[in-house]
């Protein structure tokens, strides 16, 4: 059996060393990419810009999404990496307290285009750094760059996730799926 690494593995990479470097400053220059029209934050881009391929725009202002996102969640909370859920799971935790709130973030999520996904994020990370609740950033990282004929796939994962008991386990209808 073969493990594929993701190819958004370095990028993750550097976001964790950067909190564990305590670099607060770098965090909130990622974080800046939130509040922007474009989602880039100008004193951002020192940290995105050498892992974004600035010719796929919809991956490089995923790059910003992600750096943006992993700021929000990690200006508050430390975790160990590789400890957080895949983002449905971890809004699943959510839900066991504030059903509502985690459902309507749930459909935002699923509701919204790829290329209109970051307020719908936004808020989702906003309500599980605020619950700490760790999220899986690799993950997330594959599911924001993913192709565009691959996002519904990963909105139905973000679901069934949701959805799902502790038991059960997201298995792709289609086991071919490729990294973009």
């Amino acid at each position: 059996m073969t493990t594929t690494i993701s190819p958004n593995a370095p990028f993750v990479a550097y976001l964790n060393a950067l909190t564990h470097q305590g670099n607060r400053s770098a965090l909130m220059a990622m974080r800046s990419s939130l509040g922007q029209r474009d989602g880039i934050g100008e004193s951002a881009v020192i940290h995105v810009a050498g892992f974004a391929d600035p010719s796929d725009a919809a991956r490089e202002r995923s790059y910003y999404l992600l750096a943006g996102l992993f700021a929000l969640w990690h200006t508050s909370n430390t975790a160990s990496p590789g400890t957080g859920k895949p983002l449905g799971a971890a809004l699943r935790v959510v839900k066991r307290t504030d059903d509502r709130l985690s459902t309507i973030l749930m459909e935002e999520l699923t509701r919204a285009r790829q290329d209109h996904v970051r307020s719908a994020a936004h808020r989702a990370v906003a309500v599980l750094s605020r619950e700490r609740i760790a999220v899986n950033w690799l993950s997330l990282a594959d599911d924001l760059t993913c192709a565009p004929h691959l996002w519904p796939q990963r909105q139905r994962r973000w679901a069934y996730d949701f959805h799902a008991d502790k038991r059960s386990v997201w298995a792709p209808p289609d086991s071919t799926e490729a990294q973009p």
